[in-house]
């Protein structure tokens, strides 16, 4: 049998910051997430705006999720 290995729990977290600076609008991963939510957006609910609402709305929910 092997040793188990337990962590330090008093050692210092350090998480990545959300910004507007830091996210990559143009990243694989967040465009796609973003057409799936526009998508949806237009066919569930009837809405049509820009891109950038969609993009927008995103952020807004990931910073207060992680932040609030």
């Amino acid at each position: 049998m092997s040793e188990q290995t337990y962590m330090n729990l008093k050692d210092a977290v350090k998480r990545p910051t959300l910004t507007n600076e830091n996210i990559n609008r143009e990243n694989k991963h967040f465009k796609r997430v973003v057409d799936k939510y526009q998508k949806w957006c237009t066919d569930e609910g009837g809405y049509k705006d820009s891109r950038v609402t969609y993009e927008n709305d995103i952020i807004d929910c990931l910073y207060n999720v992680l932040y609030v």
